[in-house]
């Protein structure tokens, strides 16, 4: 552990008295502290107060703080996860000047702390806004997505560089699917998918309407499921 926090700059670590606008941004903190030590944060508690419930002290801890008893047995846990009562953790208090201050800081854990595996656990992991312009455009060109996470572990420098996994590519491409159907109207699906025709002429789509002209089904194929329909001869999903 001292030889991470040797890395770190000492304004980075956390400490007693330090100040933040809001209680966001000390939560932050404390966030990006754990990410680069190798630990993943929870807010223990948040003590409010008045009928407007103002939060006035919050404590933030290690995710493996505490004992927990299961009723599962552990042989039959699909996903067990252990609980090392770690001590790690900052209490911070709004003071009268309406800053947060944090009080109290334990820094030590009760096990190891692994900066490269932190970065893979979800709340850590993260898609930037050349990532999902990359996943998009090679979707829209036929290109699995385990491909498309290959160029994106390339353009990082290599696996231990990018806080991504395979199947976040492949939860933005299903999100991304589900919110053009959600979120848009018919005749702005329309508009869309015409553009994904104009860029991809293999891009397939076709909608039904009823007798009062609303919309009834609607069917779409980009170039990859095609491509997949054409060598398996079924309907396959990627």
């Amino acid at each position: 552990m001292e030889s991470v926090l040797e890395e770190q700059n000492i304004e980075d670590v956390p400490k007693v008295g330090m100040c933040f606008g809001t209680i966001e941004d000390a939560n932050q903190f404390y966030q990006n502290y754990g990410k680069r030590v190798g630990f993943v944060t929870k807010i223990r508690f948040t003590r409010r107060v008045g009928k407007d419930k103002v939060p006035k002290n919050q404590m933030i801890t290690c995710n493996r703080e505490g004992k927990r008893k299961s009723r599962v047995s552990p042989i039959e846990k699909t996903n067990p996860r252990t609980n090392y009562n770690c001590p790690a953790r900052i209490s911070i208090r709004l003071n009268k000047e309406g800053l947060w201050i944090i009080s109290k800081v334990c820094l030590d854990h009760s096990h190891p702390c692994d900066p490269e595996m932190a970065k893979l656990l979800t709340r850590n992991r993260e898609m930037t806004m050349h990532m999902c312009r990359v996943i998009e455009r090679n979707d829209e060109a036929g290109v699995r997505p385990s491909k498309t996470y290959q160029v994106l572990v390339g353009e990082a420098g290599g696996f231990s560089k990018i806080n991504l996994m395979e199947k976040d590519v492949r939860n933005y491409l299903s999100r991304k699917v589900r919110n053009v159907t959600e979120e848009m109207d018919a005749r702005e699906m329309l508009k869309y998918f015409t553009r994904m025709k104009e860029m991809n002429s293999d891009f397939y789509f076709d909608i039904e309407l009823d007798q009062n002209k609303h919309l009834k089904t609607i069917f779409w194929a980009n170039a990859r499921s095609r491509a997949a329909y054409e060598y398996f001869g079924d309907i396959v999903s990627g």
